[in-house]
């Protein structure tokens, strides 16, 4: 078994399940963290579910960014998916004015587990002094949306009436995304 020198990441999904006719292994597994790392060690592991009421663990070969449609709500589980090197090192794309990429399609290209959320954009891929932040949806239909403009009513039982006020600048939710800390391989024996 061949295990990752740097140790492994994960990007983990709470009450979603991937399914997956292709498994790995499946068995039993005490915790998230040991489902975790039977999948760390595992080089053709590319992600696990984890049931946390039956303490059972598949390990995969896919990942679900790749098959959205086997994906599924299930309470009480956890989708685990392998962060990629490349992807670590990728992740900053788009974080500063500096990174900034030439949109949200573009970041879902060069980054495989981009999250929802605020990055810099700059169409004209020219001078950095003309990017901009903008909200990018990486989860509606593949990810890769621009959001171009945002709103909120303040009157809505009167919708056609003047008094209502539009919001110039979006308050964009993001959902915070749970990532498991580095597993360290110097442990794994």
């Amino acid at each position: 078994m061949k295990t990752e020198e740097h140790g492994v990441f994960f990007k983990i999904e709470e009450n979603s399940f991937l399914h997956d006719g292709d498994s790995i292994w499946d068995g039993e597994a005490d915790s998230l963290l040991s489902c975790s790392q039977l999948c760390a060690r595992n080089a053709a592991c590319k992600s696990a579910n984890f049931m946390a009421d039956h303490g059972a663990c598949s390990l995969l070969r896919q990942r679900q960014t790749r098959h959205a449609e086997k994906r599924s709500h299930r309470q009480g589980s956890f989708y685990l998916e392998k962060v990629d090197s490349a992807s670590r090192i990728s992740k900053s794309l788009g974080t500063s004015q500096s990174s900034a990429v030439p949109s949200c399609q573009a970041l879902v290209s060069e980054s495989p587990l981009p999250s929802s959320g605020v990055y810099w954009i700059n169409p004209d891929s020219g001078s950095q002094a003309n990017a901009f932040k903008a909200y990018c949806d990486m989860e509606t239909d593949g990810g890769g949306w621009t959001l171009v403009w945002s709103y909120t009513f303040t009157n809505y039982n009167n919708f056609m009436d003047n008094s209502n006020a539009i919001t110039p600048r979006p308050n964009w939710q993001v959902r915070p995304v749970v990532e498991c800390s580095h597993l360290d391989n110097s442990s794994i024996e």
